[in-house]
């Protein structure tokens, strides 16, 4: 059995991540949509912070494919 790159493991763990947090938010949607009163305000609330969670999640997911890139575009240029 071949093991997996850290390159294809650290994929895989993110996308896993991504889809936890879309699952969050897709069933506080559908909570949000029936609730009445206070309990819209709670939902609303847990929301908003799932949706904030989820905007640092893909930021800092930006932040680590920008970085591979700028290596291996570097390291390429230094090949040539």
């Amino acid at each position: 059995m071949e093991i997996p790159s850290e390159e294809r493991m650290r994929n895989l763990f993110e996308e896993r991540i991504k889809n936890l947090f879309e699952d969050r938010i897709r069933n506080l949607c559908t909570k949000a949509v029936a609730a009445k009163g206070p309990e819209l305000q709670s939902v609303l609330s847990d929301l908003r912070t799932a949706l904030h969670e989820h905007a640092e999640f893909l930021q800092y997911v930006t932040v680590g494919v920008t970085r591979d890139v700028a290596e291996k575009t570097s390291s390429s240029n230094a090949a040539d």
